[in-house]
Formats: structure tokens, C-alpha cells, sequence
């Protein structure tokens, strides 16, 4: 027993690291080392094996990810670029239903749903605010409106027949009424009138229908996952918006269509830049302003516009030199 005690004590005096170089040798050993120096080396040894572990699983599970987020609210005056977007990025349907059992009312002799791009200007010589409007009949959506997921093959065709969209694709929201032009986008639910080819039912009939419907505003805009490493952009299909209508009353509301930046650096071996990209979203939304009169044919009054407020979002993941890093500051705090 005392030999192995003396063997053991041999053997941790031997990886002493905080043994003291000796002038000649001390019992035939360069260095003075220390039983106690030998068990605190071990620890720390055991410590720095454990710390680099850790490290390690941070780093290959994700876990200690840098994510920020961003907000800058812009001058009105001073902005001056415009956000042009695809169905892909950005798009809109008007859904009509009955109040009571939610079934779908397609029937243009009732209602018309257009769309509109509204550019407003400044003329500093007149002081007076120029306005030019191209507007369209939005029609039935068939494939003009993109789904979470492509395989919902069933509900898409039966959204498709009973709502409302748009054809186009060149809308923009953006600019300044005093820098250059102000773009926005209207969405109007308006009475049937006998201009176009539809025989549209009398005031009357129209007024008593809109008593009894709900229109919803449909949007297909995307959002950013901080914790999808594989496809951190998604589409999200939001219907909150809702607008009850009333006969001889026009409820107005305003949509605010935000461009969001976003850097990632999610390579454990960075060797190049950060991915840069962008996405429009919505998520303010100004409740209904209500204005009575009977002889407007407009019941629902939407205005899209660009919203000043930015977000951008940042996220940078424990690569291998962070790794690195952090173990050669370890070995230098103890040496």
C-alpha cells in the first residue's frame, strides 16, 4: 500500500504545472513540483477538457447564437425610395361572406372590388397636391394568390373561387409627397354601378345585401424565424382584418407594409461575407375610421401604405474561430 501510495504521488507530482525550474536537478528531476500543484493541475486539466466540451456543443447544436433586432422609425419628408414587390412577396385578396354562417357572396351585381396605385405629387409653383389614380376591377383569384404550402392543392382551389385579387403586379408603395411622388394602394368594396357590363341591382337591394356581409382582408406576407437555420424567411397568410359592412356607412383603414432587412452569418467556418436579404411584411394596422354617406357608393376604403418604421434583424451563430478564441484566452488567463 505504501508503495502505491508513493508511486500515485510520484506520478501527480510529475504533471505539476506549477512546478519551478530548478538551477541543477532536485532527486534527479529539472524541476520542483508539488503534490498539491500535481491535484490542482489535474482539476484544472478535467476544468479546461469540460469548459472546451461545452463549447463544442454550443457550437455544433446552435445553442449560443447571437440574434438582434432593430427598429429605425424615418422622416416622411426625407424618404424617398419606393417598395416595388411580386405576388411572391407580397399579395392581397377580398374575401365576401355572409355574418351568420360565414358562406362565401360572389355576385357582382351587388358589389365590384378594385384595386388601385395612387401617386400623389407637390407642385411648389401652385402649392396644389396633384393626384393621378389607375384603378382595376380585382377578379376572381384562381392562381394569382400564393399558399403557405403549394400541396394545400384543395383549399387553393376553392379560395380561389371565392375571393377577390389582383392581376397585377406593378403596385408600389413609397416616397414622399414633398421629395418626389407618394405612392400608396387603394382597396375599395363599392356598390355596383351600370358602367360596366354587369346588370347591377338596384340601391335598394345593394344596401339591404351589404347589411348582412363581412368583408376580410387577406394578406400573404412573410416573416423572419430566428431559429430555422434552413429556411429562416417564411410566408404567413394573415386574416385579421375585418370590416363589417353597413348600409350608407364607408369605414376606411390604412395597412402599413414594412421592409425588413436581414445579415446572417450562420456558417461554423465563415470564410466569405454575411448573407444579406429582404422581405416586406405587415403588422400595423390603424382600426377603422367610419364616415356616413348616403350617396357614396364606397363601403370599404383601404389604403396600403409604406410603413416609415424599418426593422432589421442580425444573426451570427458560435463559428469554429470564436471556438478557437475563446480556448487560446483560457490557456492565457493560466499561464
Amino acid at each position: 500500500m505504501e508503495a502505491f501510495w508513493i508511486w500515485t504521488k510520484a506520478k501527480v507530482n510529475s504533471i505539476d504545472m506549477f512546478s519551478k525550474p530548478v538551477s541543477l536537478t532536485y532527486q534527479g528531476r529539472e524541476k520542483f513540483t508539488t503534490f498539491l500543484g500535481g491535484i490542482l493541475s489535474v482539476l484544472l486539466t478535467i476544468g479546461f477538457v469540460s469548459y472546451g466540451m461545452q463549447l463544442s456543443i454550443q457550437m455544433l447544436t446552435r445553442s449560443a447564437t447571437s440574434k438582434a433586432k432593430n427598429s429605425i422609425e424615418r422622416d416622411q419628408i426625407l424618404v424617398s425610395d419606393y417598395y416595388n414587390f411580386s405576388h411572391e412577396d407580397l399579395a392581397f385578396a377580398v374575401f365576401i361572406a355572409t355574418d351568420d354562417s360565414f358562406v362565401p357572396f360572389v355576385d357582382p351585381s351587388y358589389f365590384n372590388v378594385t384595386v388601385a396605385q395612387l401617386s400623389y405629387s407637390y407642385d411648389f409653383k401652385s402649392g396644389a397636391l396633384n393626384a393621378d389614380l389607375k384603378e382595376e376591377s380585382m377578379a376572381i383569384c384562381r392562381e394569382n394568390f400564393p399558399l403557405l404550402d403549394h400541396k394545400l392543392d384543395d383549399f387553393r382551389n376553392f379560395f380561389s373561387q371565392i375571393s377577390y385579387c389582383s392581376t397585377q403586379t406593378d403596385f408600389s408603395f413609397g416616397g414622399s409627397v414633398f421629395f418626389n411622388t407618394l405612392k400608396t394602394v387603394q382597396i375599395k368594396v363599392r356598390r355596383c354601378v351600370n358602367e360596366t357590363s354587369v346588370i347591377c341591382k338596384s340601391k335598394e337591394e345593394i344596401e339591404a345585401k351589404a347589411r348582412d356581409l363581412t368583408v376580410t382582408f387577406i394578406v400573404s406576407s412573410k416573416y423572419f424565424d430566428f431559429d430555422d437555420f434552413e429556411t429562416p424567411i417564411k410566408r404567413v397568410v394573415d386574416d385579421q382584418f375585418i370590416f363589417k359592412m353597413s348600409s350608407g356607412l364607408k369605414k376606411f383603414s390604412e395597412l402599413y407594409v414594412k421592409r425588413s432587412t436581414v445579415a446572417l452569418s450562420d456558417s461554423l467556418l465563415p470564410l466569405g461575407e454575411d448573407k444579406e436579404d429582404s422581405f416586406l411584411t405587415i403588422d400595423n394596422y390603424q382600426k377603422d375610421q367610419e364616415t356616413r354617406d348616403m350617396s357614396d357608393p364606397i363601403f370599404i376604403d383601404l389604403e396600403i401604405r409604406q410603413d416609415l418604421v424599418v426593422d432589421s434583424y442580425e444573426r451570427r451563430v458560435y463559428s469554429i474561430p470564436d471556438f478557437s478564441e475563446n480556448l487560446e484566452n483560457s490557456l492565457n488567463f493560466f499561464q
